[in-house]
């Protein structure tokens, strides 16, 4: 017990990061990580291409200049790979809509 705990009687546990994240936001921040990582898992498999899961931790001061207490925010985001879609190709004519077929182009008839 350090001379601090001896005089407020107050055991201190100190905790890894690994014991930390469990607690963070009564355990949210592990729930929304692996619902992202299986998601993640998901997209890989589908497009067979990498993939990348982000675990943001922000630490601050509860009080301004005064860091004897912190609170801390985290967030959960992916990079997920996405299936790459076919272009369609349109004309544009010139009243500014979009056509399937080339306007000056003309149509042969079989």
């Amino acid at each position: 017990m350090t001379e601090e705990n001896e005089k407020t009687n107050v055991d201190v546990v100190n905790m890894d990061v690994v014991q930390l994240l469990p607690t963070i936001a009564k355990g949210a921040c592990i729930y929304e990580y692996n619902i992202k990582f299986e998601e993640l898992i998901e997209a890989v498999r589908e497009t067979n291409a990498a993939g990348k899961i982000t675990l943001t931790l922000q630490i601050k001061p509860l009080k301004k200049g005064d860091a004897s207490a912190v609170g801390l925010d985290y967030e959960v985001s992916i990079k997920a790979p996405r299936l790459e879609t076919a272009c369609t190709i349109f004309f544009p004519t010139r009243t500014n809509t979009l056509v399937r077929n080339d306007p000056r182009q003309t149509e042969l008839e079989f």
